[in-house]
């Protein structure tokens, strides 16, 4: 009977236990919810903390940075192995600082580090790109309107050289009435002046 009794009474024991832990802990996230309500309120105009320190890219002037880089072949000074590229010096002269301060561990451009700053390079390269195709659009629209506003003006031209010519017929028209009109005048004058010449 004994280890019956001590094994129902570990069982009871145990089943307390388990109905006290859930009641507990939305107890305290109850509480540490009300204390973060609190301090939200207490700071709704509290800007952002950035736990990455981040700075900007300056586009413009990364870009700038890397086109005044010296890329040549070039050699350490220990050693005879040739390499394409920038030496690490002008490499760090050129990306190895930005406003807060040097860029890696203790300042050294590791290849964790430079593969970073290439990642960066090609995404500087990217938005110089896309800004350059976004111009060629803007020059291709300029263009089709230049071309549709002279396409406008040659129909245009052509419908004033058609008028032109036209009031030219008109002129050439209107001359030869006139020289009608004087032939007329004349031959009439002449005409009264032989009715004269008989009546008498």
């Amino acid at each position: 009977m004994k280890p019956l009794i001590s094994l129902m009474a570990i069982m009871c024991l145990s089943v307390s236990l388990l109905g006290q832990k859930p009641s507990q802990k939305p107890a305290k996230e109850t509480k540490s919810t009300e204390k973060e309500t609190k301090i939200e309120v207490q700071t709704p105009d509290a800007p952002p903390v950035d736990p990455y320190n981040k700075v900007p890219i300056e586009i413009e002037k990364t870009f700038n940075s890397l086109l005044n880089l010296p890329v040549s072949t070039w050699n350490n000074p220990v050693d005879s192995v040739r390499h394409y590229g920038v030496p690490y010096e002008e490499l760090v002269k050129a990306f190895g600082q930005d406003s807060k301060g040097k860029i890696g561990p203790g300042g050294e451009l590791t290849l964790e580090v430079r593969n970073d700053l290439n990642l960066t390079l090609i995404w500087v390269l990217a938005n110089i790109i896309q800004e350059l195709k976004n111009e060629n659009l803007q020059l291709k629209s300029e263009i089709q309107s230049l071309k549709d506003i002279s396409s406008t003006n040659q129909i245009a031209y052509h419908e004033l050289t058609y008028l032109q010519q036209q009031l030219n017929q008109f002129r050439d028209h209107e001359t030869r009435i006139i020289e009608l009109s004087t032939k007329i005048t004349d031959l009439m004058i002449e005409l009264n002046a032989l009715k004269q010449e008989r009546r008498y």
